[in-house]
Order: C-alpha cells, then sequence, then structure tokens
C-alpha cells in the first residue's frame, strides 16, 4: 500500500499559528492525523479555511476519516457541523479506568459530499 505522508504549517500575517498532517493511502483513502490551530486563532474560520484547501489539493481522494478522543467535543462540532464528517463508529466506549468514552471514528465520503453540496445549489437555483 502506498501511504504519503503530506504536513503543512498553516501561517496568518506571516506568523505560525497551525499544522496540519495527511496520509494518503493508495490515491483514494486521506487520514487526517492532526490539525493544530493556535487558541490564539480559534473562531476565525482558519480550520474551515485549512479543510477547504485540503479538499481542493487532494480531489483524488475519494473518503477522508479521521479519529479523535470522545472527551473532544470541540474537534467532534468542528468536523461534523463544519467539515461535513460523519461519525462511523465510538472504539472501545467502555473501557475501564476511562474517565471518557473512547474514541470517534469519523468518515466523510466526498462523492457523497460533492452530491449533497449539487442538489443544494440546485434547489437554490430552482428556487431563485
Amino acid at each position: 500500500m502506498d501511504k504519503t505522508s503530506n504536513s503543512f504549517s498553516v501561517y496568518k500575517d506571516n506568523m505560525p499559528v497551525g499544522a496540519i498532517n495527511l496520509f494518503i493511502n493508495d490515491h483514494s483513502e486521506g487520514w487526517l492525523q492532526v490539525i493544530f490551530i493556535h487558541y490564539d486563532y480559534w473562531n476565525q474560520g482558519i480550520g474551515q479555511i485549512i479543510w477547504s484547501y485540503v479538499e481542493q489539493k487532494y480531489t483524488q481522494v475519494k473518503v477522508w476519516r479521521l479519529q479523535t478522543p470522545g472527551y473532544s467535543r470541540r474537534n467532534h462540532n468542528f468536523y461534523v457541523n463544519k467539515c461535513g464528517f460523519k461519525i462511523i463508529q465510538i472504539i472501545e466506549p467502555n473501557k475501564k479506568n476511562r474517565p471518557y468514552p473512547g474514541f470517534y471514528l469519523f468518515e466523510k465520503k466526498m462523492n457523497e459530499a460533492n452530491s449533497d453540496i449539487t442538489a443544494i445549489v440546485t434547489r437554490m437555483r430552482k428556487s431563485g
């Protein structure tokens, strides 16, 4: 299996504000390993801009996946409500001696995402 890592630093006004690391498997499956935005730059839309860039740059990827700890509610909100991912599995939800519910596995199928956008745009054009 071809596994390629792609890392990018993120800058705003010539200041480093974050980073992202991706793995692309077989040129059709992508894994978001990490995305980081310094807390001074939260709530400015930078994460969404970065994710939009990734989707535009890696158009060959048919499905994106990522995993976050169960306690990362802010991350869950970002990936589901801002980037269009779906939670597909909770891994080890009841493991003893853990104060949070395992890990969440997220997935975004690009053909489904693109068809959702196309349907919305089509409805907008018909109503306007």
